[in-house]
C-alpha cells in the first residue's frame, strides 16, 4: 500500500464514524476550515511519519499534500481545533475497537508513563497549568517529576481501548475507573495498578478486574 492509499484508508474510518457521534462538537477558538475528520487524519497519519508534534505534522502536510488539504490554514488554528477534538478521539477508540472486536477484548494491559513539564529546580516559577500540573514520582524510572501522567489500557496485540491525562500526583487505579467503560473483563499492570478491596469491587461492578504483580513482602498474595 502506498502512502497516498494509506491516507485515504484512515480517512474513511473517522470519516463515517463522526457523523454517528453522540456528542455536539463544541468549537474552542478559531477552527481551520478542515473537517473534523480530516483533523483526526492528519494526526494519525502525521504519528504514523513519525513527526510526533503538531507543528513538524501541520508542516508536513503543508508542503507535501498541499493539494489535499487547500484549507490547512494556520499551525496555531490547526493546534487549537487538534485540542478541541480531545472528546471526540475517546470515543472513536472505543467505536473503532468495538469495530475489531465485536465480541469483546478478552485481556488488556494498562501502563502509565511521565510526562514532565520542566525540571524540578523550575517548576517552583512555572506558570503555565498552575494548578492542575503537580508533582508525582515514577517507581519504574525511580524519578521525582512535575507535570502530568499519562495512562493508556490497550489489548494484548496493541490496539488502544481508552487513554487519559491526570495531574502526576493522581493515582493511577483511580484513572483505571474512568477506562472502565472498554468492557475488558481483564487486565494486566504492574505493582502500581494494585487495588485495594473496594476499589477492586467497583471495577468488578463494571465488568474489570485487574490482575498485577505480587509484591515480595505480601504476606497473603492474591
Amino acid at each position: 500500500m502506498c502512502i497516498e492509499e494509506y491516507i485515504i484508508s484512515v480517512y474513511c474510518i473517522p470519516d463515517d464514524l463522526v457523523k454517528k457521534y453522540p456528542e455536539k462538537l463544541g468549537k474552542r477558538g478559531r477552527r481551520t476550515r478542515l473537517t473534523d475528520a480530516e483533523v483526526i487524519t492528519v494526526e494519525v497519519v502525521g504519528e504514523f511519519l513519525g513527526p510526533h508534534c503538531d507543528n513538524r505534522t501541520h508542516q508536513c502536510f503543508r508542503t507535501c499534500w498541499a493539494e489535499w488539504l487547500p484549507r490547512m490554514g494556520s499551525r496555531t488554528a490547526f493546534a487549537r481545533q487538534v485540542a478541541s477534538l480531545w472528546g471526540l478521539r475517546q470515543w472513536l477508540c472505543r467505536a473503532i475497537a468495538g469495530l475489531h472486536f465485536p465480541d469483546g477484548v478478552g485481556l488488556g494491559v494498562v501502563d502509565g508513563l511521565p510526562m514532565p513539564l520542566c525540571s524540578l529546580r523550575r517548576a517552583p516559577r512555572r506558570r503555565l497549568l498552575r494548578g492542575e500540573a503537580a508533582y508525582g514520582h515514577c517507581a519504574a524510572k525511580d524519578m521525582r517529576h512535575y507535570g502530568f501522567r499519562g495512562h493508556v489500557l490497550a489489548s494484548d496485540d496493541g490496539f488502544t481501548l481508552a487513554f487519559g491525562v491526570a495531574a502526576a500526583s493522581v493515582d493511577g487505579r483511580a484513572m483505571l475507573l474512568g477506562m472502565s467503560a472498554s468492557a475488558t473483563p481483564y487486565v494486566l499492570g504492574d505493582k502500581g495498578y494494585m487495588c485495594l478491596d473496594t476499589m477492586q469491587g467497583e471495577l468488578q461492578a463494571d465488568g474489570m478486574r485487574v490482575i498485577v504483580s505480587v509484591r515480595e513482602n505480601m504476606a497473603d498474595p492474591p
